[in-house]
């Protein structure tokens, strides 16, 4: 009589079972005994046929399990395809992404370098144009202040005292007239030397942030660079026009009587 054992696998219990009619056959019962021949032969015969059986259906199964191990490597490795294809889409978009960011950060830090250079500029900018104005105040308060000095002495003073005004005014506007001109010439030159490097620099690049900042100095140098010689310029021109004018007034003094 067979030992009863449970089997996990159904392949396995057939095997074993299988395994147990072969032994069933090869025993002392079939190959002699005092038992009856008929009977042994009909046990015999049921034994085989129990055995073709037992044979048939585990070879249906076992083509079954075959077949379900075969559409299960097929399913695998089309979802381990869809997992790589997947995992490839998954990291170009993420080297995208990390692609734009990178580009937005460059872009938030090129601006945050161009508006600070921005608010720097301005400010120097800003800083100069207050002392521009507070020197022009200066001159006009001088102006008066000589143009005061020059009615006094003509309504107060006589005939010498007009003429050494006039000669002292002729010495501080020509003195001031050559402080002038250097000072335009020295502004000239260094308006070339800044337009000469700012035609130096490399073409822009959105991505070079330091290349964009100094671009931008340098385009602001230049800016101030001719607004400071147009200032000297129209100061050279309102000192030769004063010049003229006292020329003019020491040629009238020059025709009166003494």
């Amino acid at each position: 009589m067979m030992a009863s054992v449970t089997y996990r696998d159904p392949l396995e219990a057939a095997r074993a079972r299988i395994a147990a009619l072969e032994d069933l056959l090869d025993s002392q019962r079939f190959t002699g005994g005092s038992g009856g021949e008929g009977d042994d032969r009909e046990a015999l015969r049921q034994a085989r046929a129990a055995l073709a059986e037992e044979r048939a259906a585990h070879e249906e199964r076992l083509g079954e399990a075959r077949e379900r191990e075969r559409a299960l490597e097929e399913e695998l490795e089309r979802t381990r395809g869809e997992l790589v294809e997947e995992r490839a889409r998954r990291q170009a978009e993420v080297s995208l992404l990390r692609t734009k960011l990178e580009e937005a950060e460059r872009a938030v830090q090129n601006h945050t370098s161009l508006l600070e250079a921005e608010q720097t500029i301005q400010r120097a900018q800003s800083e100069a144009e207050s002392a521009r104005l507070r020197q022009e105040l200066a001159q006009r308060d001088t102006l008066v202040r000589e143009l005061r000095e020059e009615i006094r002495t003509h309504l107060e003073g006589d005939l010498r005292e007009v003429r050494a005004y006039y000669e002292a005014r002729v010495r501080a506007v020509g003195t001031e007239l050559a402080e002038q001109g250097s000072r335009a010439r020295k502004l000239e030159s260094s308006l070339e030397q800044a337009r000469r490097a700012l035609d130096s620099l490399p073409a822009p690049d959105v991505r070079d942030r330091e290349g964009l900042v100094e671009r931008e100095v340098a385009r602001r140098k230049v800016a101030v660079g001719e607004a400071e010689l147009e200032r000297a310029r129209a100061r050279i021109e309102r000192l030769e026009r004063e010049l003229e004018r006292i020329t003019a007034a020491e040629a009238t003094l020059a025709r009166r009587p003494r």
